[in-house]
């Protein structure tokens, strides 16, 4: 009997061991090494564009480019830093027409550079009124920015001004930002009378002919593919739809007259044919040509993308004095 209290006394004993006892946890091993994360795209002094990467944020490309958050979005012309998408191609150096500024020290957060002073941060310039006529070129200043404070584009600028090129201008310089009344008074000065004779023949060449300059210049269509959104006065142009990297030509024989971003256009391409005459290329992807570069009908100038679109097409416009006029008018 005593045998027998003093075996069940020892598995009493064993079984509350075994439930009394903490199980222990599974150790939580160090991931951090297990993972290959992408390498990063390397942004030096010699890279201009950069190609946002799935994981990109503004203020990591800019860390990495040695720049600020507030130069990208100047040289950009970005709407907001926090706007930024998959496949947009972003400036990462400035313009050649504005002073390199001494290298970040991206190894700390200070915003020093290695040995230097502190990098002031860009000025946020205001806008420019409708009641200014003229304006005086400021140290920084490019001709992007002018247009877009004034808000007129580049273009428009340059032939206000009769500049070269959008990189033409210099610190002191005053540019019209303002349309000459003189190019109003001429506008209007062509404009026939109204007669019971001369109204009606001046509208059936207009509508069957265009403008004779345009129509004397011998275009070719941009790019393949279907028209996705006809022209439209608030829309300038027509939009050809096709797929990323698709080959977008130059329309016509001409010169380059600014490679850059505007927005609303993206990364665009306008280029000259006349004194009269612009053809405008936007949303690429990629652009393949520089500024004041001599062009052919039919000489792939960009690759097609969806930089400030929505969708992958390309925004295709014919200008005449600045003004947009229907491009299929024109196109064979």
């Amino acid at each position: 009997m005593k045998k027998t209290a003093y075996t069940l006394t020892i598995l009493a004993c064993t079984l509350l061991c075994a439930c009394s006892s903490t199980q222990q946890s599974a150790p939580i091993s160090d991931i951090s090494g297990q993972t290959n994360p992408r390498q990063k795209q390397t942004i030096d002094a010699n890279t201009v564009n950069y190609t946002v990467e799935p994981g990109d944020t503004l203020s990591q490309i800019a860390r990495r480019s040695g720049h600020s958050v507030s130069e990208l979005v100047a040289w950009n012309e970005l709407s907001s830093p926090d706007i930024i998408e998959v496949g947009q191609v972003l400036r990462v150096q400035p313009p050649e027409n504005q002073a390199v500024a001494s290298p970040v020290d991206t190894s700390s957060g200070t915003g020093t550079s290695a040995g230097t002073e502190t990098r002031p941060a860009p000025v946020v310039k205001p806008a420019i009124g409708k009641d200014v006529t003229y304006y005086t070129v400021e140290p920084g200043d490019t001709l992007s920015g002018i247009a877009r404070r004034s808000n007129h584009s580049v273009a428009e600028l340059v032939s206000w001004n009769s500049l070269e090129s959008a990189d033409s201008i210099e610190v002191g310089q005053k540019l019209r930002v303002q349309p000459t009344t003189a190019t109003t008074a001429a506008a209007v000065k062509k404009t026939p009378e109204k007669t019971a004779t001369s109204s009606s023949s001046t509208q059936k060449t207009t509508a069957a002919g265009g403008i004779s300059e345009v129509r004397n210049i011998n275009w070719a269509w941009p790019t393949q593919g279907k028209i996705v959104s006809s022209y439209t006065a608030a829309r300038r142009g027509i939009d050809i739809g096709g797929s990323r990297g698709q080959k977008v030509s130059a329309a016509a024989d001409g010169t380059v007259l600014y490679k850059g971003t505007m927005t609303g256009y993206g990364n665009v391409v306008i280029i000259k044919h006349s004194s009269n005459v612009l053809s405008v290329y936007a949303h690429n992807s990629r652009m393949l040509v520089s500024e004041k570069q001599r062009v052919s009908r039919g000489q792939q100038i960009a690759e097609m993308g969806s930089t400030d679109s929505s969708h992958t097409r390309l925004h295709f416009e014919i200008r005449f004095q600045n003004k947009p006029v229907d491009p299929t008018k024109y196109l064979p």
